[in-house]
């Protein structure tokens, strides 16, 4: 009997603390699920998405954006400026998903004169099997995804419920309670640290990473990129919403700069020497894109490499990230970024 008392006790004391984290991380909610239904410069958050969407707010004279995923992160905002004459902003986000850009796009073209954007555009954003996650669990963002179903259905509650007591959201409260105070705004237009982006326009510029550094790198962006990032189709029905809201975007007379990145050349031919039908696929999206004819929209395609002859270890920072030295080689000829300076 009192072993079953004692159990019955701890049963009923693991409830008890359980719910006091939840209501502690419900009270703090740092991650906006709960207390955010609109995006504002005066809530502190650790949710990346709902932090990069308070830039639009912060820089309300942005007429260029950048939107992107951890490789448009590498656009450096000062030589877009110096290339195009106008204010920019960059929203660029790791993991980016076509909803989420196109969320993005939205809320910047709301709040900013968005005039020009450059979208770096990944292969892997029409995966479907990847796309509205991030966006979705950003309530006051969910509503700015055209064309999908943004019900809020049992998973997500599941999700939302199991974050009051995980233990990454126990921390980001305790964070942020200890940070709580009004943000004027988000210190930086872009990810890049200001001293780093600076050196990017040098022709002097350094990697950040040795020849061993990188060949390692390389090996495992690689493996993890052919069995679980590319190795699946694109879904035609997250293509065709692309090329539709590329072409409403056209339709509006924004000027569009499609970013096509390369991968590390020792990448792309093991691609296409190992896994010819995936190297197909990105050749038949390229193709599909090259066949556009809009004078408000210019593609760069760097998808058979770089043009500079500089070291690997100058223009890549792994397997896949390019250095932001090569992100100013890739841009610095664009007719729409230096026709939208005069």
């Amino acid at each position: 009997m009192r072993t079953n008392k004692f159990i019955l006790s701890f049963f009923y004391l693991s409830l008890a603390f359980l719910f006091v984290i939840a209501l502690f991380n419900y009270t703090i909610d740092p991650l906006c699920y709960y207390h955010c239904p609109k995006i504002s410069l005066d809530k502190i958050t650790s949710n990346t998405y709902y932090q990069i969407a308070q830039r639009a707010l912060a820089y309300p004279n942005s007429q260029v954006l950048i939107v992107g995923s951890s490789r448009g992160e590498m656009i450096p905002v000062s030589f877009v400026e110096k290339l195009s004459h106008k204010p920019t902003l960059n929203m660029s986000v790791a993991g980016a998903d076509l909803s989420t850009k196109i969320a993005f796009i939205n809320f910047a073209k709301t709040h900013a004169p968005i005039n020009t954007i450059i979208w770096q555009a990944d292969f892997f954003e029409l995966i479907n099997k990847i796309q509205d996650i991030k966006i979705r669990n950003t309530p006051s963002l969910r509503h700015l995804i055209q064309g999908n179903n943004h019900s809020f259905d049992l998973d997500q509650w599941s999700l939302y419920l199991q974050s009051l007591i995980d233990s990454n959201t126990i921390n980001a409260s305790l964070y942020n309670l200890k940070k709580r105070k009004i943000l004027s705004q988000p210190s930086s237009k872009t990810s890049l640290d200001a001293q780093y982006e600076a050196s990017c326009q040098d022709s002097n510029f350094v990697g950040k990473e040795t020849v061993e550094g990188l060949k390692n790198k390389l090996n495992i962006d690689y493996y993890n990129y052919t069995t679980q990032v590319i190795n699946t189709r694109q879904d035609q029905k997250t293509i065709q919403r692309f090329y539709a809201f590329i072409h409403e975007l056209l339709k509006e007379n924004l000027h569009i700069v499609l970013l096509i990145p390369p991968y590390h050349p020792e990448f792309l031919a093991r691609l296409q020497r190992e896994f010819p039908e995936i190297y197909k696929q990105h050749q038949d999206w390229i193709r599909t894109i090259l066949q556009w004819k809009n004078p408000h929209l210019e593609v760069l395609n760097f998808f058979p490499g770089l043009n500079n002859n500089e070291s690997l270890t100058k223009s890549w920072n792994d397997g896949v990230h390019f250095s932001c030295f090569s992100a100013v080689d890739m841009l610095k000829n664009s007719k729409i970024l230096m026709d939208r300076a005069l």
